[in-house]
């Protein structure tokens, strides 16, 4: 016993002094938020790849809700027990359609605008009589217009298969007073049959920083400001319902400039930062339903030994609604480790919503029904550093 609790305060003390000896700000960079510059010292060039998973079964199903609750609450006109006939079948339709093989369904798809040739193909493809009993009834509830855009989410949600892969290529420059980064970032989804690669919106970052102190205890303080260039295409934008952060990387209607400031302090073992952020997109592409979209982002981070080959990575990150962007209300906890061996840097982390706006609020964003966040994400990152 007596030599376990030798061996961990070995340990500890190790991992103490090797971060003692480490450049200020070497090897704190956050998942998510924005971080101080590293010195020189620390890194004068560095070349990675980040990608995040988030499940995609969560964006097709905010597109179904919100459709199908328009088209109830336009059927119903305010009729509070025809919305609720309506709701009360609507999965147990929606189950029935999922479950179709592609001949049946391409036959269901055809007849969806007359109520009586839907029913009669859904008893010829075998659904029994309260499946038929559910659809018909869900289906009179939705406006003729809406009812195949209905069935087919529905149908696409029950066969979805994809993995959703947001994927970014980065270079970094390091100088004395300012760095760049330049990222690629692109949408990845792959099926069983498939896979797609969608360019999101390069993004150049210029950043200012200052270091003040001593290798043992110092004090940082850097501002920039990231540029979005509308280089993506439509498919991509449903990864920036995966993650809200996301927004300027994927919408591609949007021209986005965001200033920012990040502070933090660096002693050995412990290195704690906070950030602000002002995110204001402009609408050049597609005549998008809000031309100027205006929100804050914030937050704080916390990463313990890292000068060390392992390292622990905490963060709280927020979003704030200024103009045009009630969707941007959400708060989002991370926490993830780092493996540094020598040049090269692995890291992986997972973030889960703390608090979200109520769905009603969500409204639209990026030309897509925003319905609710990604339950999580994971993400992982990898980079030569030198």
């Amino acid at each position: 016993m007596k030599l376990s609790a030798g061996v961990v305060c070995l340990m500890a003390f190790a991992l103490v002094a090797g971060a003692a000896q480490a450049e200020p700000f070497a090897g704190t960079d956050l998942f998510k938020g924005r971080s101080v510059k590293p010195s020189t010292g620390a890194q004068t060039f560095a070349i990675g790849l980040t990608m995040q998973f988030a499940p995609m079964n969560m964006l097709l199903s905010s597109q179904k809700d919100t459709i199908i609750d328009t088209g109830i609450e336009s059927a119903c006109k305010g009729d509070a027990a025809c919305e609720s006939v309506a709701h009360e079948n609507a999965d147990a339709a929606l189950d029935v359609v999922g479950e179709l093989n592609d001949d049946d369904w391409a036959k269901i798809e055809a007849a969806a605008m007359d109520s009586a040739a839907l029913q009669a193909e859904l008893q010829a493809a075998g659904v029994p009589a309260e499946g038929v009993e559910a659809v018909a009834t869900y289906v009179d509830k939705i406006p003729t217009d809406k009812r195949k855009d209905a069935l087919a989410l529905s149908r696409q949600l029950a066969a979805q298969e994809a993995t959703s892969i947001a994927v970014e290529p980065n270079l970094d420059l390091n100088f004395e007073l300012v760095s760049f980064s330049l990222r690629f970032p692109m949408a990845v989804f792959d099926t069983p049959d498939e896979t797609s690669w969608n360019l999101g919106n390069i993004n150049l970052d210029t950043r200012f920083g200052h270091l003040f102190g001593t290798d043992l205890a110092s004090f940082g303080v850097s501002y920039g400001l990231a540029a979005y260039l509308p280089t993506g295409s439509a498919d991509g934008n449903s990864m920036g319902l995966a993650d809200l952060f996301f927004a300027p990387k994927y919408f591609h209607e949007y021209l986005s400039l965001a200033p920012y400031v990040a502070m933090g302090f660096d002693v050995p073992a412990i290195s704690l930062q906070w950030h602000g952020e002002l995110v204001s997109q402009f609408g050049v592409r597609g005549d998008p339903e809000q031309g100027h979209v205006m929100y804050g982002k914030y937050g704080a981070g916390l990463v313990l030994f890292a000068g060390t080959p392992l390292s622990i990575i905490g963060e709280v990150n927020g979003l704030a609604p200024i103009k045009d962007a009630d969707p941007y209300n959400a708060i989002f906890g991370l926490g993830g480790v780092q493996l540094n061996l020598f040049w090269l840097k692995i890291a992986a982390a997972i973030q889960a919503p703390l608090s979200q706006p109520e769905k009603k609020d969500m409204g639209t964003i990026g030309g897509m029904d925003a319905g609710e966040l990604s339950s999580y994400s994971i993400i992982t990152r990898a980079a030569l550093i030198f």
